[in-house]
């Protein structure tokens, strides 16, 4: 019967388990979203679950650590303290918090000391980037810890005035008031907590373990999507430079914006024509991912060779300045001229900076496009400037 009575009594307990884990989640998302102004209007989402058991994971590693010298403390006290009129469980309770908390706070502060002494003792760059990322780490842990001591002490002393209370001879109006205010105040420090850790610990957790770290990718504006989208391109390329991937859902994209003075860009799916997703593939990816499938053309040309002569201006006197290049793409040689003088040219911001042993992103013009200066090659210089090239010979 015990264990039929655990098992339904279980049964009970995993909805409410769960709904508010659900809550803690959501307010951890959203909260997390709201920082880069950005919002979820999804209610079903189990990224939400996800947050709220990372949160429960911190609370049970907070009191499991605190528990180990809580308990036995609780204990001495206790039977230390036999025929004192203040013995009471929740008293020595209290008294078991205090010192472990207090041992916590010891301990934070000890670590806090010992990094700048191991900074100043190994000056070394690499080990000051590791220790910097580490004490980053460690800052973020720290508040949230801070916070968590603090809802422990406030909740157990007001067990503790609870139990007094209800010892002593207070009306019973007075009391009701008096624990309403009480129990706001230690609400308003649990949720405190909770956005902390979505301030500085949930964004640290990895995305695929369903955490709030940003996955780094990129957009590809193909065919279908506006040529002069708001989204940066990588050079001339149909791709865009990588953007932090902050939130995805059914309709919509939204990305760290890199600018100042804007926090984060929203815009919708169709907007671009795929995501591809930046880092280095797992270990278990399959040794034959790669059968059948051909790697995207490169836009890269290296210049390998770069003169320039005055030849006449055309139908009209003087001379002016024509750029040759030898250009190296795809195993093929490509003999081009620059001339910026070039009467079809209809950009005037153009011009013939390319440098030898370099290479540049270039792109064949479509015919169609309308207003655009004639040229075999379009390309772009190390200031993002426009040249025009037209290629003579590829060998």
């Amino acid at each position: 019967m015990d264990g039929q009575n655990q098992i339904e009594r279980a049964a009970k307990t995993l909805p409410l388990v769960l709904a508010a884990l659900y809550v803690v989640g959501f307010l951890i998302v959203a909260s997390h979203l709201a920082g880069y102004g950005a919002f979820s209007l999804d209610l079903i989402k189990v990224q939400y679950l996800a947050a709220g058991f990372w949160f429960a994971c911190v609370l049970l590693l907070f009191f499991g650590i605190t528990s180990a010298v809580r308990i036995p403390v609780s204990e001495f006290i206790y039977h230390k303290a036999s025929g004192v009129r203040w013995r009471s469980k929740k008293a020595t309770a209290l008294a078991g918090a205090a010192v472990a908390d207090s041992f916590l706070v010891m301990v934070i502060v000890f670590e806090s000391y010992l990094d700048q002494w191991l900074n100043r003792l190994w000056g070394a760059p690499d080990l000051l980037e590791r220790n910097q990322r580490m004490m980053e780490n460690m800052h973020s842990i720290r508040s949230l810890v801070a916070g968590l001591i603090i809802f422990d002490i406030s909740s157990r002393t007001w067990l503790y005035m609870r139990e007094k209370a209800d010892d002593t001879a207070i009306h019973e109006l007075s009391k009701r008031h008096t624990w309403r205010m009480v129990t706001t105040i230690i609400v308003m420090i649990f949720v405190t907590c909770i956005l902390q850790f979505a301030k500085d610990l949930y964004p640290r957790i990895p995305y695929s373990l369903g955490g709030g770290q940003t996955r780094q990718v990129k957009f590809w504006l193909g065919p279908g999507t506006a040529f002069d989208s708001f989204l940066e391109r990588d050079g001339t390329t149909p791709y865009t430079v990588p953007y932090e991937l902050l939130l995805e859902n059914d309709n919509s994209f939204a990305v760290i914006s890199p600018k100042d003075n804007q926090r984060s860009i929203e815009f919708d799916r169709k907007a671009v024509g795929g995501v591809i997703v930046l880092g280095k593939r797992p270990k278990s990816a399959p040794a034959n991912f790669r059968r059948e499938v051909t790697e995207p053309a490169s836009n890269k040309y290296e210049v390998i060779e770069r003169s320039q002569k005055q030849v006449s201006n055309f139908m009209a006197k003087g001379l002016h300045t024509e750029v040759d290049y030898v250009l190296l793409h795809d195993g093929h040689k490509f003999y081009a001229v620059c001339d910026t003088t070039t009467l079809d040219k209809l950009d005037p911001t153009a011009t013939c900076a390319f440098r030898v042993l370099r290479s540049y992103e270039c792109v064949q013009p479509a015919d169609k496009e309308p207003n655009k200066a004639l040229s075999d090659l379009r390309c772009k210089d190390d200031e993002s400037h426009p040249v025009y090239l037209y290629v003579s010979k590829k060998e």
